[in-house]
């Protein structure tokens, strides 16, 4: 499909001046971690997705290993169209880096599901934030003790009761995606100030995000 819409471009005339940005919304879950055929789990086989930019005034094919987000998308396009972005995007132009005049943006990415399974990502590790959905439950073992509505029913129609907050809570997983890319090896234990760390990171950033409404 990208072949074709290059070789329109080519016959139109438009290839010149045209930049082309290739991307993907997800990746896969092929049996990794367990999960099959699935998409919206904050794994790097399914956050981690090509991005290719190729065109008028990129620099020739070369990796640029600095960590970037999907939410840079928009703030990159406009950036090249020389358009202001609006100050409540939460992402960042990706151009200083194709055009090598930086070597990072962010020393962060947060996505995932607040509700279900969330993380906080760096250069070199990831924090995933397990909730206690029935699916997690069943998945990573977790345990409730005590029966009740599920959590998001209590917060969505303001139920007070105990018996309306289960007993299991969230649980945090620590990765080190520079020698465990499959992460497959939790160290929250093994090194629970980066753990508190990026804990401290992902919780500033939804209450930032929960500020901008």
């Amino acid at each position: 499909e990208v072949r074709r819409i290059v070789r329109y471009l080519d016959a139109a005339g438009l290839r010149r001046r045209t930049v082309l940005i290739v991307s993907a919304d997800h990746g896969e879950s092929l049996g990794e971690n367990d999960w099959y055929f699935e998409h919206n789990k904050p794994y790097e086989t399914v956050i981690r997705v090509p991005l290719i930019f190729q065109g008028y005034g990129i620099r020739p094919s070369r990796p640029i290993p600095a960590l970037v987000s999907l939410l840079d998308l928009a703030p990159t396009i406009l950036d090249i169209l020389d358009l202001p972005v609006p100050e409540s995007f939460e992402g960042r132009s990706i151009l200083p880096l194709v055009e090598g005049r930086a070597k990072e943006i962010r020393t962060y990415a947060y996505g995932g599901d607040p509700w279900s399974q969330d993380y906080i990502r760096t250069q070199s590790h990831k924090l995933l934030v397990i909730r206690p959905t029935d699916e997690n439950l069943k998945h990573f073992g977790l345990e409730r003790k005590r029966r009740g509505i599920p959590h998001f029913f209590a917060r969505m129609f303001r139920w007070g009761a105990a018996d309306a907050e289960p007993e299991a809570v969230e649980v945090a997983r620590l990765h080190n995606l520079a020698v465990d890319p499959g992460e497959t090896v939790d160290l929250s234990h093994a090194d629970p100030e980066l753990a508190a760390h990026l804990r401290s990171l992902r919780d500033h950033h939804i209450r930032g995000c929960e500020h901008k409404g």
